[in-house]
This record gives C-alpha cells, structure tokens and sequence, in this order.
C-alpha cells in the first residue's frame, strides 16, 4: 500500500506544480497527462510490488495498469474542482485468497466511508443543523466508531474495485491488497442521508433515558 501512496504523492505534486487549470482538464487531458509524467513512475512502482511477490489475478489487468487506475481515480476532477471520486484501500491476510479478499475489501469500504463522512461533516455542518434539522448539536465522525458495523449500516452502493492484487505467504496464505472508488456526488448525498439518521436516532435515545 505504501508503493501507491507515494505514487499518489509524486502525481499530485507533479501536476498541481505545472498549471493550477489542471482541475479542470477533461477526463481524456489527464489521462494524456498522467501518461506522460507518470508512465516511468508506475513502471517503476509495479516492479517494486512484483520483486515482493505481488501480482494481479489472473483474467484482471496488469498490476502496472492497475495503478495508473488507481492514480487516475484519485486525481480527476468534476468541472468545480472537486475529487469526481472517493478511494478506499485495504490489505488482508487469509489462509486461502477468498479469506484474505475479504478482509480487504472490508478494510477498502471501510477506508472509503471514514474519507466520505469526514469530509461531508467538515464541509456541511452548518448547513444540517440550521437547516436541515433545526437546533440540536450534529453528530461528529469523532462520535462514531468507523468500522464494520457502520460500513454495513451506511448506504454504501456502486463500488468499483480498481486495485486486486495478491502475494503468496508462508504456510499457504496469502496477502490482498484492495483499492476501491465510489462517485464522490453519490457518496456525499448517502453520507449526509447517513449523518442525519444517525443524528435522529441518538437524539431518540437520549429522550427515551
């Protein structure tokens, strides 16, 4: 996972430091500009991954294909400058590839729905309790324990799985490492749908005791 990271990272800086329209280059512009300024960089990526043993399943795209994915998910804009797509990433160890797919799948979804909820708390606080609910404190991401039991209640729909990549371990495991995306408009009107019946539900609560 750490091998994405940072390709994330040198991509990022990479092209915001060109030109600040590139949030507003179409779809098919980025993919001719990631290629040109990061083709070397995922090569150089997928070789780590594969020289640890790592490889894609078999039917699936190349693991280098992957990443460039992956890196083209997490920097392409809508038309206001914002992420088109929330990402999740997960690893997991099992002692068959079913097992260890799931643990990290679960681990993805989870990852993505704490970046989803963060940042719809963080950017609409004012906005559900003055008007949406009306005076009363908003529950926080803070109050909430991110976890399965969340991820399973939260209206999570359409994930796309653009990473599935896996190593063999000792003793017959294996290692998955997951990457996930979800339409980040999709994702924001779920999470505000999510905050605002989890809101409900505690202040129940709290009136019944």
């Amino acid at each position: 996972m750490k091998h994405i990271k940072l390709v994330f990272t040198i991509v990022l800086l990479t092209l915001f430091a060109v030109t600040p329209v590139v949030a507003q280059q179409s779809s098919k512009e980025l993919k001719k500009e990631l290629k040109s300024k990061a083709s070397k960089d995922i090569r150089k990526e997928a070789k780590a991954y594969e020289k640890e043993g790592w490889r894609s399943v078999a039917g699936s795209l190349p693991l280098a294909k992957q990443l460039e994915q992956a890196q083209m998910a997490a920097i392409e804009r809508d038309e206001d400058g914002l992420n088109r797509y929330y990402m999740g990433r997960g690893k997991g160890i099992g002692g068959n590839y079913r097992a260890a797919k799931a643990v990290a799948f679960n681990q993805a979804k989870v990852d993505l729905v704490a970046a989803v909820l963060s940042d719809v708390q963080s950017a609409e606080t004012n906005e559900m309790t003055n008007e949406d609910m009306g005076e009363g404190d908003v529950i926080s991401t803070d109050d909430l324990d991110i976890n399965s039991k969340v991820v399973s209640s939260f209206p999570i729909k359409d994930i796309v799985t653009v990473v599935e990549i896996y190593r063999e371990l000792s003793r017959g495991r294996y290692e998955v490492e997951i990457s996930v995306k979800m339409d980040a408009v999709d994702a924001r009107k779920r999470a505000k749908i999510f905050l605002n019946d989890q809101r409900k539900a505690n202040m129940q609560k709290t009136q019944a005791e």
